[in-house]
């Protein structure tokens, strides 16, 4: 055992992990918005955000309504459930109305809830926004995550302990599993099967069959794994084990966990997260490490191509030219290309701001959550 080289990871993570608790926290704006709903009296609609700390912020609640006839109402604003204002709005006669209550509070430290009541005896349709700005304020008590499987139009969302699946690419109603059985931390799809997924559960990592109803046990492939892919070509598991890459064959036809091979990676880096994509028969890893993004082409062996300093890291495509990998910095989407013409100069720009969760969807497009919102661009 090379206890220098351990000695090293462990204090590359210590040192990551450091800074990440010293950070200053970056201020940013978070939007939430509802369309098409009724302000009824004393039915209050309300949006949840969290705030990594109690601290004053800003808020902007924007109603674009209206009714069935000219009148007069009394909005009433809340945060958590303590009412702040009112503010008397005339609704034109099938005509929108905008109106904006501002106010600068502080917010508590974990979930805070603003509401907005209507004290009306008539219809009022419209839309509600709420606008916040402070430091790390975010939609989510948990950073979500998105994966979508674009053969047969799966997608699923993992966010605020909550897993929801979704067929037939926004035309379908939702599927809501419930996951304290299982504790799922992850989920991927197998690409070449639609009723097979791979999950991650406390460090174990799952296959299994599911019906849309329900997602059994299924087979454990492996233990203490941190994060996984898996290559149809190859017929290989790829997981991140202590923060070290292995491999080991698998069969999807008759899945059984075989031993583990350790793959000696560049720079001798700790990996956090791990990303995989082909074209043809050429394989593409991406490993999130502490010095940045690692690009490898995998074809039997690891090849080490290039690094890209990628803060965080959500999905990776590939095409004839180039390799792209997708991150989100707070809220920002951007998009790094390796260029395989010139692989060593990778190139970064910013695509989206405002955004939850973001991946691929297909050659030119992106998926992405914005507040409650599903969104492509």
């Amino acid at each position: 055992m090379d206890y220098g080289k351990i000695a090293y990871l462990k204090t590359q993570d210590l040192s990551r992990r450091i800074s990440s608790i010293t950070q200053t926290p970056t201020e940013n704006v978070l939007h939430i918005r509802k369309e098409n709903v009724s302000l009824a009296s004393t039915v209050p609609q309300s949006f949840s955000f969290y705030s990594v700390a109690e601290q004053y912020v800003f808020f902007e609640v924007e109603i674009r309504a209206m009714s069935g006839i000219g009148l007069t109402c009394p909005l009433d604003y809340y945060l958590n459930e303590v009412k702040i204002g009112t503010q008397n709005v005339y609704f034109t006669f099938y005509a929108q109305t905008t109106a904006r209550y501002v106010f600068y509070l502080k917010a508590n430290a974990g979930q805070n809830v603003v509401s907005v009541v209507a004290t009306h005896n008539n219809s009022i349709i419209g839309a509600v926004y709420l606008t916040v700005k402070g430091a790390n304020v975010s939609a989510y008590s948990i950073d979500p995550t998105l994966e979508y499987y674009a053969l047969n139009k799966y997608y699923c969302i993992y966010k605020n302990g909550q897993f929801i699946l979704y067929k037939s690419y926004l035309t379908a109603q939702p599927k809501t599993f419930d996951l304290i059985t299982l504790n799922i931390d992850r989920i991927k799809f197998y690409e070449s099967d639609n009723t097979k997924i791979f999950y991650l559960s406390g460090g174990n990592l799952y296959l299994t069959v599911f019906n849309e109803t329900s997602i059994p046990q299924g087979t454990l492939l492996a233990q203490d794994v941190g994060d996984f892919c898996y290559s149809d070509y190859y017929k290989i598991l790829f997981t991140l084990k202590g923060g070290a890459l292995y491999k080991q064959t698998l069969n999807i036809g008759s899945p059984t966990m075989t031993e583990a091979v350790l793959i000696e990676t560049a720079e001798l880096q700790r990996a956090y997260k791990i990303f995989l994509t082909y074209y043809g028969s050429k394989v593409y890893i991406a490993l999130d490490t502490p010095s940045g993004v690692l690009l490898y082409l995998y074809n039997g062996s690891m090849s080490y191509l290039s690094k890209a300093d990628i803060e965080n890291p959500v999905d990776i495509r590939v095409n004839s030219t180039q390799v792209s990998v997708l991150s989100l910095e707070a809220g920002c989407v951007k998009e790094t290309a390796f260029i395989l013409a010139d692989v060593t100069n990778p190139v970064t720009n910013t695509i989206y701001a405002n955004i939850d969760a973001a991946c691929f969807l297909s050659e030119s497009n992106y998926f992405a959550i914005q507040g409650d919102k599903l969104i492509t661009f």
